[in-house]
């Protein structure tokens, strides 16, 4: 977890350096509220306006991007950092969208940057997507993954 918790560390200091609202979403978040399955990467939802203010801090960890993606369940403008080992996707939370599996259809991932819940991971005070939330965009994406963390959550409520 070295990696995770030092990645960690420098993308949130570098959020707040720069006043941007963040969001940790995915693998990281589902661990907070009771999943155990392994860390791949590192999911970060910020405003549009993000991208260009930490452009001079991360420049030299950019593996992609910023780039729109089309992938089979997500549609957004994301960058992919690569801070020490450790895969960090910026997402532009302005812009994605994400797959209700169950319905095809496409939704609006609308985040609302106050509401996200403060929580310690790694000892380090960080901004996360609320539980309900998370369960919520989990259900409809309905991957493999995403019913683990479901089944992982609700167990250990």
């Amino acid at each position: 977890m070295f990696k995770a918790q030092a990645a960690l560390m420098w993308i949130v200091d570098i959020l707040d350096k720069h006043g941007i609202p963040y969001q940790v979403e995915g693998g990281l978040a589902a661990p907070c509220y009771g999943s155990t399955r392994e860390l791949v990467d590192i999911d970060v939802f910020i405003p549009s306006f993000g991208f260009d203010r930490i452009s001079k801090d991360v420049n030299g960890y950019v593996d992609v991007g910023p780039v729109f993606h089309t992938g089979t369940h997500w549609r957004l403008v994301y960058q992919i950092l690569n801070y020490r080992g450790q895969q960090i996707e910026i997402c532009d939370a302005g812009k994605a969208k994400y797959l209700d599996t169950p319905n095809n259809t496409w939704i609006e991932r609308d985040i609302d940057f106050t509401k996200a819940e403060t929580i310690e991971i790694f000892g380090i005070s960080t901004k996360v997507i609320p539980k309900d939330d998370l369960l919520e965009y989990k259900s409809r994406l309905n991957r493999e993954v995403d019913i683990i963390d479901i089944e992982q959550i609700t167990t250990n409520e």
